[in-house]
């Protein structure tokens, strides 16, 4: 015969989820000892009766008033009675081992086809006992975390490959080189298309890890799909090198200027900013240039007035003639005389671009008077030598070499607005 007072109760393996207490008949004198994270639940006759969370019980008709409309228990009274009870354990199950065979995927970049794995772990728990016991458990007197991840493996392989593939193949931000650094993204992926498979059998799914990633890194294609990387980052790294160059070079174009450089292509920002920085330097020079004349108080003409006459001392002839008009004082007037005729080349290039195949105007420097050259015999040198023979006139320029030419002074500040617009409108009007 039973003791009156028996204690119900289970302590045993944490890995145990299950447990069926062996005895299944009671009386209501009977105590009930329920752990912390268990679950204890009453089955007659085939059906839920009633549960008990953690905590002390005496089993009589005021604790089961389920159990005792299933028994007919007498209200009250100490009688005895017949059910089964179950304890599910509710702890959380840390560390267990998960893993994905390897899945075929292109890679989004290269189009390249490898083969990727993944392993980890997960922690799970029993969310809802009932659900647990009925969809899983059955009728078996225990229930292991082995059992319930023997169960589940088949969910977490199928759903879990696809999901990676789909993740592989749809998600730019999955490096396969970098994807170690992406572990987390990846859990929390696989996390999400398994929880709804664990919540339908009672469990829920607490954390899914992933530990590593297999790669296939010495097949043919790995290797390949490595060096067309390696070579990708080298022109990526050229590339911002470029884009900081050109960014110090550009720093003075305006806002605009900027925006537009930045919206085009490497070969059309090269030649703009190539362009842009031959013609500031252009500028840059003729202003500085332009300035030197005014500090030093001379004008272009001048200038091209002195070139004449320092080539005229490099010439082995005319040099003879500067060095004796220079030793019997005579050198400013030969300076005059030179500016002179510098003054009547610049009208004459002007003309010529004006008025093409019109032959030169004749030198209006006045000839030298013989009382100043012809005392030493001067005005007679060269009478006996040949005359030198006139070069062929040029062809004439087309109209628009001449207005390109006319343009080309003007750019180079040698003329004035008010000159090139004359200019340009006698060569039109021969139109």
């Amino acid at each position: 015969m039973k003791a009156m007072f028996e204690v119900i109760k289970y302590e045993g393996d944490n890995s145990v989820l299950v447990y069926r207490h062996p005895t299944e008949d009671f009386n209501t004198k009977s105590q009930l000892i329920v752990q912390q994270s268990q679950e204890a639940i009453f089955y007659s006759r085939g059906q839920l009766a009633d549960s008990f969370t953690e905590g002390s019980y005496t089993l009589d008709t005021k604790n089961i008033p389920i159990l005792r409309g299933l028994v007919n228990l007498p209200f009250g009274k100490e009688s005895p009675f017949s059910a089964v009870i179950y304890f599910v354990n509710k702890t959380e199950q840390i560390n267990i081992q998960w893993g994905l065979p390897k899945v075929t995927f292109t890679e989004p970049e290269f189009g390249a086809l490898l083969n990727v794995g993944a392993h980890g772990t997960l922690t799970f728990k029993v969310e809802d006992a009932k659900v647990f016991l009925s969809r899983l458990v059955g009728q078996k007197a225990s229930f292991t975390q082995d059992e319930v991840m023997d169960f589940m493996k088949d969910f977490i392989i199928s759903r879990g490959r696809a999901r990676l593939a789909n993740i592989f193949n749809t998600y730019t931000d999955f490096d396969i080189f970098t994807i170690e650094t992406q572990m987390n993204t990846l859990a929390d992926a696989l996390k999400e298309e398994l929880t709804e498979d664990f919540r339908e059998y009672g469990l829920h799914l607490e954390k899914l890890l992933v530990k590593g990633v297999a790669k296939d890194e010495d097949s043919a294609a790995y290797q390949q799909l490595f060096q067309r990387r390696q070579q990708a980052l080298e022109l990526e790294a050229i590339r911002i090198e470029n884009e900081k160059r050109m960014a110090a070079q550009a720093g003075e174009l305006d806002l605009e200027a900027q925006r537009r450089i930045f919206e085009m292509g490497m070969s059309e920002k090269e030649s703009i900013l190539q362009q842009d920085l031959a013609a500031r330097g252009v500028r840059t020079d003729a202003d500085a240039q332009g300035y030197k004349r005014k500090v030093e108080g001379y004008t272009y003409q001048q200038e091209r007035g002195f070139d004449v006459a320092e080539k005229t001392a490099e010439n082995e002839g005319v040099g003879n003639f500067a060095s004796a008009g220079m030793g019997i004082g005579i050198g400013v007037g030969a300076a005059g005389i030179a500016a002179t005729a510098v003054g009547g080349m610049y009208n004459d290039a002007l003309s010529a671009i004006s008025n093409p195949g019109t032959p030169p105007a004749q030198d209006p420097t006045p000839a030298v008077p013989g009382d100043i050259l012809g005392g030493i015999g001067l005005d007679s040198l060269g009478a006996d030598e040949p005359a030198t023979p006139v070069a062929p006139t040029a062809p004439a320029k087309s109209k628009k070499d001449r207005l390109l030419e006319l343009k080309e002074l003007f750019d180079m500040e040698l003329i004035t607005q008010k000159e090139f617009d004359a200019r340009k409108a006698e060569i039109l009007s021969e139109i």
